[in-house]
């Protein structure tokens, strides 16, 4: 079966247990075999019957080997009836290389299930971490199909919805609360200790970047980033990262809501490829810096909808370099309100070898489209990402066009497909006439 490329709907495979099978559940084995030309790109997840969802692997962008023949396990479902469908998901993170499910099988151990449908048993964290002023989103599982959920102590502005057992809401209130979460069905409830533990906000953060301290600038890590006045791109101060050891990191995290261009200042001391000053956005890495960088301005534009923004100073498991910290200064936050622009950009690729070019656009675009791709070649409409290979040699025109919900923006593209031949020669540095390829 075709694993979706890139895509977040992924491949699920669902496997039927009868009553006949059922079982109390010690662990689970999940044997795959998958084709891939890079296996680190695939994620697999794991999800019972009554919604207990493990994750077996996550993508791992360093594991370049081809294909997959492993077997996973999980504890994640102990004490549940293996009676019903389960649905193993795999999902590929990555556009341009795609893959197919061959082989999954699924192995239940635990011993024969007795009696009714036990209480059910809350499976998911019970250390809940938010942040001063951001919005919560943090879903409370059970096994054994509950019907509703409940909570004693949750801090103010917190709810819980209980037929699903999502917590969601904004609190002012910081500090560690201590909670009991239940879950409860048919044969009764089961009780939970839990520690929701709300991050405080810097308000001197807010100020050393230039914001109003109703941007929340949470400090978090293994040391709390500070205002300094000492180094600073605008003469006045500038936040700095805390003193960490090997293997740590200290950063700073934030909301903001886009469309926005986000733009700020930054500059590092660090061990040159071992040290970085990084910037994620919802988790993905968007801009970082190593060594001795003085101040560099950063722009990234952030589309629709609420985004975390993180900015952190992480070391490597040895060695320290210059003065082993990064500085962050004159955060600027502007609203988008026109159509995207797309860059201009001549694109060189060989005829049959795998391509893939990022389109370039400012404004936060939410779509993409081309026209004039020659055969093989596709643009991802989500990403505007153009990848895959073409036979066709020669100059084609790619009219691309990018649209946010101001308008849309076109730039005409030049492909340039070269020969395998040309691609040879380049390669070795000859002409192209001494290569031949038969």
């Amino acid at each position: 079966m075709s694993i979706p490329d890139g895509s977040n709907a992924g491949l699920t495979q669902t496997f039927t247990v009868g009553n006949t099978d059922n079982l109390r559940l010690e662990h689970v084995t999940v044997s795959v075999k998958a084709t891939h030309p890079y296996r680190g790109q695939l994620e697999w997840w794991l999800t019972s019957p009554s919604g207990v969802r493990s994750r077996l692997a996550r993508s791992r962008g360093n594991d370049t080997g081809a294909n997959l023949d492993w077997t996973f396990m999980s504890t994640h479902f102990w004490g549940e009836r293996s009676e019903g469908d389960w649905k193993l998901q795999v999902y590929d993170t990555n556009l341009a290389d795609a893959g197919t499910l061959d082989e999954a099988t699924i192995t239940f151990y635990g011993t024969p299930a007795t009696g009714g449908l036990p209480a059910p048993i809350i499976t998911s964290d019970l250390i809940i971490v938010g942040r001063e002023g951001a919005n919560m989103n943090h879903q409370i599982t059970a096994s054994n199909f509950p019907s509703s959920f409940g909570h004693f102590g949750l801090p103010t502005g917190l709810t819980m919805n209980i037929n699903t057992g999502l917590i969601t809401g904004t609190t002012s209130q910081t500090g560690a609360f201590y909670t009991t979460l239940f879950a409860t069905n048919a044969t009764g409830s089961i009780f939970e200790n839990a520690i929701v533990y709300i991050l405080p906000a810097d308000a001197a953060l807010s100020d050393a970047l230039e914001q109003p301290d109703s941007l929340k600038i949470v400090p978090f890590g293994y040391g709390k980033w500070f205002k300094q006045n000492a180094i600073s791109h605008d003469g006045v101060d500038a936040a700095q990262s805390a003193p960490v050891a090997n293997d740590q990191y200290s950063g700073i995290e934030f909301t903001v809501v886009g469309p926005t261009r986000m733009t700020y200042q930054w500059k590092v001391s660090s061990e040159q490829n071992y040290d970085y000053l990084v910037l994620t956005v919802d988790g993905y890495v968007k801009a970082y810096i190593t060594g001795e960088v003085d101040w560099t301005q950063v722009t990234q534009d952030i589309g629709p909808g609420t985004h975390n923004v993180d900015i952190y100073y992480l070391k490597d498991e040895a060695t320290v370099s210059g003065q082993d910290t990064g500085w962050v200064d004159e955060l600027v936050l502007t609203p988008i309100t026109t159509a995207p622009v797309v860059a201009a950009a001549t694109i060189t690729a060989y005829e049959n070898t795998a391509l893939r070019h990022q389109i370039v656009a400012t404004n936060a675009p939410t779509s993409y489209s081309a026209t004039g791709l020659p055969t093989g070649l596709i643009l991802s409409s989500s990403t505007g990402l153009i990848y895959g290979s073409t036979s066709q040699v020669g100059t084609f025109p790619i009219t691309v066009e990018a649209t946010n919900d101001f308008g849309s923006g076109s730039v005409t593209l030049t492909l340039v497909v070269r020969s395998l031949s040309e691609g040879l020669a380049a390669a070795i540095d000859a002409p192209s006439l001494l290569i031949n390829t038969t």
